[in-house]
C-alpha cells in the first residue's frame, strides 16, 4: 500500500474514533444482577461512524477442535481498498461429557457464546470502545430526592443522545462534551464498611484453608459458612456443576473466582443471589463439600 493510501486509511481511523461514544450498559447478568453492554449495543454504537468514514465491518469466527479453542478476527474494510485487521482473539472450549462419562464434542450452544463474547471483546478493543456505566451514575443517586436520569433515546436514523448533556452524538465536538461530563459524573470508590471486613486471624483454621487462594474475604466467610469449596464455586460459575446449572459461563479459560470485579462479587454475594447459588451447587450429586 503507497503512504499515500496509507495516510488515507489513518485518516479516516481517526475520523471514525473520534466519533464513537461510550456503549451503554443495555443488559443485566440474571445470575448476578450486573448490568454488561450487549454485542448488538456495542455494532449500534460503532457502525454509524465507521460508515461515515467509508468503512465496512467484518468479523470470522472460527473452531478449532484440534486444539479446543473458537477465535474472531475482526477486520476494517476501507472504500480506498485498505483493510486493517486486528490479531485473532482466542478461547479456549471447556469439555462437555454425557451423563455416563463420554466426552462430547462442544454444543453449539456453548460455541455460540464464546463466539458473541470475543465479537464484542475483539471489537471494543480494536477500536477503543469505552463501555459507559450508567446504571453506576443511577445508583450514585440512591438516597436522594434527584429524579432518575433519563435513558438516552435512539432517533431514527441511529444518531444517540448524550444521557449526560442531553445533545445529539452527532458531532466529535459533542462527543467530547458527553465524555468530559460522564467523567464528571462518576462517583468516587465507595469504601466497604470496617465491619465488613472480617480478619483471617479470627477464621476457624478450616475456614482458612479452604479461603487459602480467596482474594476477596467477604466471598471467603461466605463460602465457608455455605460449606462451598473453590472448586465448587468455580465449577457452578464456568457452567459444569450445579442444578440445574448456567448457561452462560461467567468463568472461561483461565479465569478464576480471585478475577472477579468487585462489582460482581458484591452482586453475587446479596442474600438471594447468594443463596440461590448456594442451593444449586448443593443439589449437585457431583458436588463434595469440604
Amino acid at each position: 500500500m503507497s503512504n499515500e493510501n496509507n495516510n488515507e486509511l489513518n485518516k479516516a481511523l481517526a475520523e471514525a474514533q473520534a466519533a464513537v461514544f461510550a456503549a451503554t450498559k443495555d443488559a443485566t447478568n440474571p445470575h448476578f444482577g450486573s448490568k454488561y453492554a450487549t454485542l448488538a449495543e456495542v455494532l449500534n454504537t460503532v457502525r454509524d461512524p465507521l460508515a461515515r468514514a467509508g468503512f465496512a465491518l467484518i468479523q470470522d469466527a472460527d473452531t478449532n477442535l484440534d486444539d479446543m479453542t473458537v477465535g474472531v478476527v475482526t477486520r476494517l474494510l476501507h472504500k480506498s481498498g485498505g483493510v486493517i485487521e486486528s490479531k485473532r482473539l482466542s478461547c479456549p472450549l471447556r469439555p462437555e461429557y454425557s451423563k455416563n462419562g463420554t466426552e462430547l464434542k462442544p454444543s453449539v450452544q456453548q460455541i455460540g457464546a464464546l463466539v458473541t463474547y470475543l465479537r464484542r471483546y475483539s471489537l471494543c478493543s480494536f477500536l477503543s470502545v469505552a463501555v459507559e456505566d450508567d446504571d453506576g451514575n443511577s445508583a450514585s443517586s440512591a438516597g436522594t430526592n434527584a429524579p432518575p436520569p433519563t435513558q438516552p433515546q435512539p432517533s431514527p436514523k441511529g444518531n444517540r443522545t448524550s444521557a449526560h448533556t442531553g445533545q445529539p452524538l452527532d458531532t466529535p465536538e459533542a462527543v467530547a462534551a458527553h465524555h468530559e461530563a460522564a467523567k464528571q459524573a462518576q462517583p468516587p470508590p465507595a469504601q466497604p464498611p470496617q465491619a465488613q471486613q472480617p480478619a483471617q486471624a479470627q477464621q476457624p483454621a478450616q475456614a482458612q484453608r479452604m479461603a487459602h487462594g480467596v482474594n476477596n474475604p467477604d466471598l471467603a466467610s461466605a463460602m465457608f459458612a455455605a460449606s462451598l469449596t473453590v472448586e465448587g464455586l468455580e465449577g457452578y460459575l464456568r457452567g459444569t456443576l450445579g442444578q440445574p446449572r448456567i448457561t452462560k459461563p461467567m468463568l472461561i479459560g483461565n479465569m478464576s473466582i480471585n478475577t472477579l470485579g468487585a462489582p460482581i462479587v458484591a452482586a453475587m454475594l446479596k442474600p438471594d443471589n447468594w443463596q440461590m447459588i448456594v442451593e444449586r451447587i448443593h443439589a449437585d450429586t457431583e458436588y463434595t463439600p469440604f
